[in-house]
């Protein structure tokens, strides 16, 4: 890290401190909320302080709207540009508002209507912003340094598009669920500017980015079994129907959806939450994100 060029993050597009204020209180929250879920098993948000915490957290990607950047993507090194900004705001926004929905306890249905809202209108954020249609996607064609390979690229590209899926179907549970894909949106943004400003690498964006990715694994502690199962089952059966035969994404995501949703209610008639003791389902979930982690480690550079 280049500490010596941290003055080069106050700018002066933002005279009233607004989205550096905002980011104080976000980036205090996140290490605070990360911290707590993998000590205790749950974030610090079920109460008034919290919403207030995670529309902070909204209002903080609305407000990056006042800096100017690039119009063309930066192909040598990872950083903010137009179409990756709207993208940024649009799925923190779903955070935000599936997170509110978890709050006041809304059916799943309302949660997977925000997720297709959002898709679409990251769709139309696509073509206003991209110059052609050969351009690549936002997150998949991400520039690494120099001395990664190609393989190894190939392979963390690939870990980053399965784990936005299991972000989607993340915001269909509880509020930790729909709060801690933010840390992975937000703070890849965040880590664009100390890249653009040279206070980090390529490689440091990269890393702490399959870092976060791999953490949000964490709301499964505070989550039902009647939420993880299918979570488990949906996220297999749409990299299966998505990442291989290249079946339309709406046909994926509705399918799955509707999936998800037959399989949690009957799971839920059926109280399968109340079979296991406590004990015993806290090891159930230590296993399960043992083995996660063991398999994601390795897409980390």
């Amino acid at each position: 890290m280049n500490l010596e060029n941290i003055h080069k993050l106050v700018t002066k597009e933002d005279p009233n401190h607004l989205h550096k204020f905002l980011g104080i209180i976000c980036l205090t929250n996140f290490a605070y909320q990360y911290g707590h879920i993998w000590l205790y098993g749950h974030t610090d948000l079920s109460h008034n302080r919290g919403l207030w915490l995670v529309f902070a957290h909204g209002a903080l990607s609305v407000s990056s709207m006042i800096f100017h950047i690039p119009a063309i993507r930066n192909r040598t090194a990872p950083m903010i540009y137009p179409e990756f900004r709207l993208h940024s705001i649009l799925f923190a926004i779903r955070s935000v508002v599936c997170f509110y929905l978890a709050y006041y306890e809304f059916g799943v249905l309302y949660k997977m209507a925000a997720c297709m809202i959002t898709m679409h209108l990251a769709d139309i954020a696509t073509d206003v912003c991209r110059p052609s249609a050969a351009e690549t996607t936002t997150m998949r064609n991400m520039p690494f340094d120099k001395e990664v390979n190609e393989s190894v690229q190939h392979e963390i590209i690939a870990f980053h598009s399965k784990m936005q899926v299991a972000a989607t179907l993340y915001m269909l549970g509880n509020t930790d669920c729909a709060f801690m894909p933010l840390g992975p949106i937000q703070l890849s943004a965040f880590m664009m500017t100390l890249v653009r400003k040279n206070i980090i690498t390529s490689t440091v964006w990269h890393r702490v980015y399959s870092l976060l990715l791999m953490a949000n694994i964490a709301c499964y502690y505070s989550a039902p079994m009647s939420y993880v199962l299918p979570h488990l089952m949906s996220f297999y059966l749409f990299i299966d129907l998505r990442f291989k035969p290249g079946t339309n994404k709406y046909a994926c995501w509705t399918f799955v959806f509707f999936l998800f949703y037959v399989i949690q209610y009957w799971l839920e008639m059926h109280n399968v939450d109340d079979y296991l003791e406590p004990r015993d389902e806290w090891l159930v979930k230590q296993v399960i994100v043992f083995m996660y982690l063991q398999n994601s480690y390795k897409r980390v550079l």
